[in-house]
């Protein structure tokens, strides 16, 4: 027998045994394994839904921050209609505890994690319109925001994290994105915070008809009604890019809540005052005047 049939035999002994071989030990199947349940967030994606009591549309807090499990968020694509976007994460440790049962899942240190977050967004904002305010007058922008948790499983193995995410005041579906602090370009219609304007003056959605929107709330320090409005107007004009704050007559500079009967005029310090803008007349808006600029504006 030549080595050439040699050879050809014993590549083809080689290649029944290695069958026989992968027989015994079960088919493989081509593919990555992936986790069979949940989805962990990024930096970046969009909530497409969100259910609970979470979903009610509240007046957005400095101090309060919201806490959902993940399987009450429907999570989509940034393109589409979403209601916000995830701003941090972090990994958490092993969830198994000493017996092999899933150890108590702590919502105090997420929300407290999420909450430093939000301070630190807010941070940004008022660095960047810290000489237009003078330290009068902190911005408001009017985000929501909450803590996102993975779901409790007695699988040690199981991925355990904490997500914080910024969402629209009342979850109303926006474009585009709301992560680099606002101020530079015009903010999707939800974001701000908006009042009626009538006489018992409530909070509502921006996108809803309304005839006020706050700008800034008084910094804690005591200022004359004339400090008020200059750094009021200064503010506004930072924050909606608008070198005519009357748009043509349309709107006014309103500091309600101080001194004399609107709060522009008559002496003392303006402690809880409002910083916003009003329609002037019967009109009203729908939508933030936060970075409209030249733009028109969103008028009923």
């Amino acid at each position: 027998m030549s080595r050439r049939v040699v050879g050809m035999a014993v590549l083809c002994l080689a290649l029944l045994c290695s069958v026989v071989i992968a027989k015994s030990g079960g088919l493989r199947i081509a593919g990555a394994a992936t986790l069979s349940s949940g989805l962990v967030p990024t930096v970046g994606d969009c909530l497409a839904a969100v259910s609970g009591p979470v979903a009610t549309g509240v007046p957005p807090s400095p101090v309060s921050i919201d806490s959902i499990g993940a399987n009450a968020v429907r999570f989509g694509g940034c393109a589409d209609d979403h209601i916000g976007e995830v701003l941090a994460f972090r990994p958490m440790p092993d969830q198994s505890g000493g017996n092999g049962a899933a150890s108590t899942f702590s919502t105090g240190s997420d929300g407290e994690w999420c909450q430093q977050v939000a301070v630190g967004y807010r941070a940004q904002v008022r660095y960047r319109l810290r000489d237009a305010s003078i330290g009068l007058w902190v911005p408001v922008t009017g985000q929501r925001f909450v803590t996102i948790l993975s779901v409790p499983s007695t699988d040690p193995m199981r991925p355990r994290w904490a997500a914080c995410a910024v969402i629209s005041p009342g979850l109303e579906a926006y474009r585009g994105s709301v992560i680099d602090p606002m101020t530079r370009d015009p903010a999707p219609a939800p974001f701000g915070l908006c009042r009626t304007g009538d006489q018992t003056d409530r909070w509502v959605s921006c996108v809803l008809p309304h005839r006020t929107q706050v700008f800034g709330t008084a910094g804690g320090q005591p200022l004359s009604a004339g400090q008020g409005s200059s750094a009021c107007r200064a503010l506004i004009e930072s924050m909606t890019g608008m070198t005519d704050l009357s748009a043509g007559g349309v709107l006014r500079v309103v500091v309600a809540g101080g001194p004399g009967k609107d709060g522009t005029s008559g002496a003392g310090s303006l402690r809880s005052a409002r910083c916003g803008l009003s329609v002037v007349g019967d009109g009203q808006l729908t939508g933030t005047l936060i970075g409209i600029g030249a733009r028109p504006l969103p008028l009923a």
